[in-house]
Parts: C-alpha cells; structure tokens; sequence
C-alpha cells in the first residue's frame, strides 16, 4: 500500500511544482509558496522512506533539482534557491518522521 501512495505523491510533487501560474496569483504566494514546497516535499520524503528507504534521500534531491530546473521552462515560474532549499529541507524532515514513526511502532 506504500509503493501506490509514494507513486501518488511523486505524481503530485511533478504537478503541483510545474503547474503554470497566472499572473495574479504569482505575486499573491510568496509566503505560501514556501509552505507548500516545504509540505509536498515532506510527504515525498515520508512516503519515499517507507517505500525506498536507501533512495528516500536522493530521489527527493533529484526531484527537488529537476522541478526547479523544469521551471525555468513554464510559464509563470522560474527557478529558485529558497524553493530548493525549502524542498530539500522538506525531504530530510520527511524521511526524518517516517524512521521515528518507524521507531516507536517497532
């Protein structure tokens, strides 16, 4: 049941970070931005270590890189260091709470 909620997940981190943005919300979410980066990128990291545990950690960096290179590309995006940044973080605290659910279960 992991491996199809990850696959959810990726489908969903691809969607959301490379969607075009129209012109009156890309001024209106920077604080929000952030938030949602740091989410989608956390439940990434969560359902990557339950699902690829060794990989969690890369293929959340790979995918953090490539959106963010992607973005430069879609209208109403462009790359940043603080999304990436804010994706990696998101990443490391998602693997981060799935070995201490992992933890205390087990």
């Amino acid at each position: 049941m992991k491996r199809p909620i990850f696959l959810v997940v990726t489908l969903l981190v691809i969607v959301i970070t490379l969607i075009p943005l129209p012109k009156k919300i890309q001024n209106k979410a920077s604080g929000w931005d952030k938030l949602i980066h740091f989410s989608i990128f956390g439940l990434l990291g969560f359902f990557a270590q339950a699902s690829i545990s060794l990989f969690s950690l890369l293929y959340g960096g790979f995918l953090a890189v490539v959106t963010e290179f992607l973005q430069k590309f879609i209208p109403g995006r462009a790359p940043d260091m603080v999304d990436f940044s804010t994706n990696i973080m998101g990443v490391v605290i998602g693997t981060s709470l799935w070995e201490l659910v992992r933890k205390t279960k087990g």
